[in-house]
């Protein structure tokens, strides 16, 4: 594959995308946008029953730096934070050394 047609797995980046390809600018557009990579996304990759911030649950998740999910999407806002099974892996978009495997 080319590199025209490579992806970096950034959902909200691909968001993004899908915004703009078919034409969505309203907040409710952007709000089925972001359903459609979180709740969906998770049903899609059968994990919907682990999915969303609860006690018990396996502590996934991304934190972004922005006021709504419409700005994450608009503003493609910074990762400050990606935690894997509960321990912080990406620190202000740096892997910890600690995660590094290379």
């Amino acid at each position: 594959m080319d590199e025209r047609h490579s992806t970096n797995g950034d959902m909200v980046q691909g968001a993004l995308i899908e915004t703009q390809r078919w034409d969505l600018t309203t907040n409710l557009d952007m709000d089925l946008i972001w359903k459609m990579i979180t709740f969906e996304g998770a049903k899609v990759l059968g994990i919907e029953k682990d999915y969303g911030i609860q006690e018990g649950k396996t502590a996934n998740l991304v934190i972004l730096d922005a006021l709504s999910p419409q700005w994450a999407i608009i503003q493609q806002a910074k990762k400050l934070y990606v935690i894997k099974n509960g321990k912080v892996i990406v620190k202000d978009g740096v892997i910890l050394p600690e995660f590094k495997k290379y």
